[in-house]
Formats: structure tokens, C-alpha cells, sequence
């Protein structure tokens, strides 16, 4: 008796350990989510630009249904500043190309190549220089040739019209990478103005 109490005893005295839990993994992000999101990003920038274009549309035939009705004095003008809008448009893209060209590590063009004025039919001018073409209107050539006719001598003049330019014409600086009075485009613009326009007295 007194060995099966033992041997009793020893069997229930060893307790069962309780079974280890096992760690659940932990959820992986769905690629789908990521994939999800992109798709939304594309259909919104593509939804953007269709509403874009259709707005496009939609003024472009709004602008043609008016233009019958117009005399064609209206049909000049509304011509005359649809070339200003233009002209404008391009220097923008030429000044963002440059200033991208530039941030790129691209050199600032030094050949200033020919300088030169240019009048249209319609009474408006466009300096060319550094391979730009800049549209000016009348009153502002005016000005330019005031500057140069008043003017000491010639650095008074270079130095007035780097003035002018930088105070009312900033983008002509910038499309001919025009850093100072001393550029040699305003040396040949100068005899350019000179020898081509007078001031009205």
C-alpha cells in the first residue's frame, strides 16, 4: 500500500505544462490597396484632363458661334489680340525650356547672333536677338527710342534701357539671358534703334 501511495503521489505531482500558443503572423498589407490607389490617382488625373479638354471645346465653339455676328474691324482686333495672347504663350514656354536647360547644367547662350528690329502689317514690332523674337507694341518702342536719343552717349543709353527693360519688359531679359547693362545686345539694339527711328518731336 504504502508503494502505490508513492507511486500515486509521483504520478500527480508532475502537472502538465500548458501548450505554448504559437505567435499569429502579423497581416501583410494587401497589394491590392497600393495598386488601388494608384488606379484612383490615374482615373482622377485622366478625368482632369477630359474636363480640361471639353471646357476647351466647349469655349472654342462658343468663341465661333459669336465671330458671323462681328463687323470686320471687330474680327482685326479680336486677330491683333489673339496674336498678343500668342506671342505671350511662347515666351512663357521659351522662358520654362531655358530655365530648365539652365537647372540642368546647360550653358547661358553668349553668341548674341544678329539684332534686329521687325514691324508687322499691323504697326507692331518684334526684337530679335539671342534667337528670341519678342513682341513689343508701339508706345513701348517709343520709349525704347526715347531712351536711346536722350541719352549722354551710348553707355547712358545701354544703361536706360537695361533700366527700361528690367522695370517694364523683364521677360525680354529673360529670353536673351540678359544679366547686365553691358551686354553686347544692347550695344548692337542701341545702333539698331538709332539708325531706324527717330522721336517725334
Amino acid at each position: 500500500m504504502a508503494d502505490d501511495t508513492k507511486k500515486g503521489t509521483r504520478k500527480t505531482s508532475k502537472a502538465k505544462a500548458p501548450p505554448k500558443t504559437k505567435a499569429k503572423p502579423k497581416p501583410e498589407a494587401a497589394p491590392e490597396a497600393a495598386t488601388n490607389t494608384q488606379a484612383k490617382s490615374e482615373s482622377r488625373a485622366q478625368t482632369t484632363a477630359l474636363s480640361t479638354r471639353s471646357r476647351r471645346d466647349e469655349l472654342v465653339a462658343e468663341i465661333n458661334a459669336l465671330l458671323p455676328e462681328l463687323e470686320d474691324s471687330s474680327l482685326v482686333f479680336l486677330k491683333q489680340q489673339a496674336e498678343v495672347l500668342l506671342v505671350k504663350a511662347r515666351k512663357m514656354k521659351a522662358r520654362q525650356a531655358l530655365r530648365k536647360y539652365q537647372q540642368q547644367g546647360g550653358p547661358v547662350a553668349q553668341d548674341i547672333g544678329d539684332v534686329h528690329i521687325e514691324q508687322n502689317e499691323q504697326g507692331f514690332f518684334h526684337i530679335v536677338a539671342r534667337g528670341a523674337r519678342v513682341f513689343f507694341n508701339r508706345d513701348e518702342l517709343r520709349e525704347i527710342t526715347a531712351i536711346c536719343w536722350k541719352a549722354e552717349n551710348r553707355r547712358a543709353g545701354m544703361r536706360g534701357m537695361y533700366r527700361w527693360f528690367d522695370k517694364e519688359r523683364s521677360d525680354f531679359l529673360n529670353d536673351t539671358s540678359i544679366r547686365s547693362p553691358a551686354d553686347p545686345v544692347f550695344d548692337r539694339l542701341y545702333d539698331e534703334i538709332r539708325s531706324k527711328y527717330k522721336v517725334k518731336q
